[in-house]
């Protein structure tokens, strides 16, 4: 949806490429530096061993929203690059408009199935893995993903330098 309507919607509230490549690599370096520097678990702590234990026993499981993977398979850092991408691919048109509308669904189709065997191998990665992995896989792709972020903000920067070019 957001590959075919991104730029209607966008026209809309008179964002620019541009910004939507900052916006999105600021989003997708936060949550780069979320999963690389971790918060400190306040629920480590002694103190709150006894809270957390009462909290558990009387938490009703709501299954309305698993946020498992959510947050950074469609999350608006991965819609600011669907955009990003489907407003410079359509201005340079390198490709037949066929291939144009069907790519992005093979493309989502691929993706959705290799999502799916990632998660569903869930468990056995995290045994294969163990913590100690978990935690420095978890830290390398926090790693990559601030990185990915801070080039989106640099090619935004790099855009807009290019489309406004100082005059002395």
């Amino acid at each position: 949806m957001a590959f075919y309507a991104g730029q209607a919607v966008m026209g809309v509230f008179g964002i620019t490429i541009s910004g939507l490549r900052i916006a999105g690599g600021l989003i997708v370096g936060f949550i780069g530096f979320r999963t690389l520097f971790p918060a400190d678990g306040a629920d480590d702590a002694p103190e709150v061993e006894h809270r957390s234990e009462e909290l558990l026993r009387n938490h009703k499981r709501d299954i309305a929203f698993i946020p498992l993977a959510m947050p950074t398979t469609a999350g608006p850092g991965t819609i600011a690059l669907l955009i990003g991408t489907a407003a410079t691919l359509h201005d340079e048109r390198p490709f037949s408009p066929w291939v144009m509308q069907l790519a992005p669904v093979l493309v989502f189709l691929l993706v959705s199935l290799i999502l799916l065997l990632c998660l569903r191998s869930a468990g056995a990665i995290i045994r294969l893995l163990g913590h100690s992995g978990v935690e420095a896989l978890s830290r390398l792709m926090g790693f990559l993903l601030a990185c990915m972020g801070v080039q989106f903000v640099i090619n935004g920067v790099v855009d807009i330098i290019q489309d406004y070019p100082l005059v002395n």
